[in-house]
């Protein structure tokens, strides 16, 4: 499938600039997502997110411990079995060891999506909340 094609029906991006709606963004990419290195008992506030768009190609990155900033649509790639849309980081706590991107990735198989948070590590939705 055309990277296009998914992200007009899936991510609901209108043209090759890389642009979505907030009603798009936050009916894909909405809700609640965890840490998925943790278990349950293993995990604190920074391991539990809420991402929600606020505005047209962006979004919030919200932890359970209250910490928030913005994330900015920018890229799209499409491999031979993921479909990744990268958004650029605002400020965060993370920004001075080079945290500055998030990525989403959507499997085209059955796999769940998940989005990188920082040091790499890996959130999957538990929770759709748009």
């Amino acid at each position: 499938m055309p990277i296009t094609h998914l992200f007009r029906t899936k991510i609901g991006v209108m043209d090759k600039n890389i642009h979505a709606t907030k009603p798009v963004l936050n009916k894909h990419i909405g809700g609640v997502w965890i840490n998925r290195f943790y278990k349950m008992q293993q995990m604190n506030k920074w391991h539990v997110v809420e991402i929600k768009s606020y505005a047209n190609d962006m979004a919030l990155w919200t932890n359970k411990a209250g910490v928030k900033w913005a994330l900015k649509i920018q890229v799209h790639l499409e491999t031979g079995t993921h479909n990744i849309v990268g958004f650029s980081c605002g400020k965060n706590p993370y920004w001075n060891k080079g945290f500055r991107a998030v990525a989403f990735v959507f499997a085209k198989n059955a796999a769940p999506a998940y989005v990188t948070g920082p040091f790499k590590e890996q959130y999957v939705m538990i929770n759709h909340k748009f």
